[in-house]
């Protein structure tokens, strides 16, 4: 036997004792030494095994009698010997004190695997990607989901099974919910059935999968969660694929018009409510209507909002700093807009002609009101006005000095959230993008 050889038969007739304490006192051998003596110890153990197996067996009826192979203390051995082999060859390598971990968990293999490192679903780990979601919950808007959201999903969709269905597979009738992924290479969306299906669809490719009951449970909490720590986003219904969902990025405000404060000047007036009653010429809530009776489509941001009056009819006038105008010549320009309704005094509704007989609100003797110190509030469709300091977009007529019409009223101011416009209707809000409003102005 050479020197740097070990001997394995000095530890065939080792007792338990010694066997745990050599396994205790010593650390792994370098990965060539490991090599070398796992290949020496499956000979050994091959070699006394074939011994074992033709050696003469004592049986006696009845009682069947344990035998300790021999071979089983040497494999033991051996793997003690590989423990101790860097004491004996010089250079021992710590890797890892495992004295103050638990039995069972010595070895690194046995520690379960993170999400993260599995990655088992088919579009990989989505971790640290920005994420979408639609539900029923809070259609037409999107949901901004928080950055933890991806984490979350992740780890559910990484642990999953993701079987591929074919084309016979039945299709979920229920409630869905979808989750739309950005990450750093693609995008696509995943809708979620109450079944344990998702339908995967980019890039014009669709598959359907079949996944865990946690991976669905995880997409549906994701998607509708009790409360809402993101933030809600609008956007178009056609809109609603893996790509456009991100093309507007601006939460939904609170309020995008608002009920303006009574004016300084009238405190202490007396505020007479009226609805007046006007006639128009088209319907006014068609936008289509508005962008083809306007003589232009202005954007920019509101400055100002002032009420007025003339020949006894009320009008708020709203001042804007130009930013775009589709047709004409204001950008960069301070114009002014007006719409019906506001305030006017009873004093210069009653001065115009054959009016003052029907001046009085409840028929009663003009005598019995202080005159100059009654005001009417012409309320005309919701009576808010656009919030000072936010961008809309106005269907307008001739801008002439400065000063122009707002064509369609209330229903002609669209709010810009981003890239979209919204327009507020008496049945809810209706969402375009500038491609849209152009097509409507005929200036495609």
């Amino acid at each position: 036997m050479k020197d740097n050889e070990l001997d394995l038969d000095m530890l065939e007739n080792a007792d338990d004792e010694t066997v745990k304490r050599l396994a205790e006192e010593y650390r792994a051998a370098p990965e060539s030494d490991l090599v070398r003596l796992f290949e020496r110890s499956e000979k050994r153990f091959a070699s006394r095994k074939a011994d074992d197996d033709t050696g003469a067996e004592m049986t006696v009826s009845g009682v069947e009698r344990y035998r300790r192979p021999v071979w089983t203390r040497i494999l033991t051995a051996a793997s003690v010997v590989v423990l101790a082999a860097g004491a004996v060859t010089g250079g021992a390598l710590l890797v890892r004190d495992f004295s103050d971990r638990p039995d069972d968990t010595l070895s690194s293999a046995s520690e379960p695997e993170t999400a993260a490192c599995r990655a088992v679903a088919p579009f990989g780990d989505i971790s640290g990607s920005r994420v979408r979601c639609l539900s029923a919950a809070y259609a037409p808007y999107i949901y901004d989901a928080p950055a933890e959201t991806a984490g979350e999903l992740a780890e559910a969709f990484n642990l999953s099974s993701w079987d591929e269905l074919n084309g016979e597979a039945e299709f979920f009738d229920g409630e869905t919910v979808t989750i739309f992924v950005d990450g750093a290479e693609s995008r696509f969306q995943l809708t979620f059935c109450g079944d344990n299906t998702v339908e995967y669809k980019t890039d014009g490719i669709t598959t359907r999968y079949s996944v865990s009951q946690e991976a669905s449970a995880a997409a549906y909490k994701a998607a509708a969660p009790a409360e809402l720590s993101g933030h809600l986003i609008w956007s178009k219904f056609e809109d609603l694929t893996f790509d456009g969902v991100w093309k507007n990025n601006e939460p939904v405000p609170e309020d995008i018009f608002e009920t303006p404060a009574l004016p300084a000047e009238l405190e202490g007036k007396y505020i007479i409510d009226t609805e007046p009653l006007y006639e128009y010429a088209f319907d006014m809530e068609n936008i289509g209507n508005d962008a083809q009776h306007a003589d232009d489509f202005i954007i920019g941001k509101v400055t100002g909002i002032r009420f007025t009056s003339r020949g006894g009819t009320a009008y708020t006038e709203i001042d804007v700093d130009v930013s775009e105008a589709l047709k004409g010549e204001t950008a960069g320009e301070s114009i002014t807009v007006a719409i019906a309704g506001g305030y006017v005094s009873m004093r210069e509704v009653i001065s115009q002609p054959g009016v003052a007989e029907h001046a009085s609100p409840d028929n009663s003797e003009l005598k019995d009101y202080d005159v100059d110190n009654t005001y009417y509030h012409h309320i005309v469709g919701s009576a808010q006005v656009p919030i000072i300091g936010k961008e809309y977009a106005f269907f307008v007529s001739e801008i002439i000095d400065g000063r122009g019409w707002v064509t369609g009223e209330e229903y002609g101011i669209l709010y810009k959230c981003d890239n979209l416009f919204i327009q507020r209707t008496t049945q809810g809000f209706n969402f375009y993008d500038i491609d849209d409003i152009k097509s409507m102005m005929d200036l495609e």
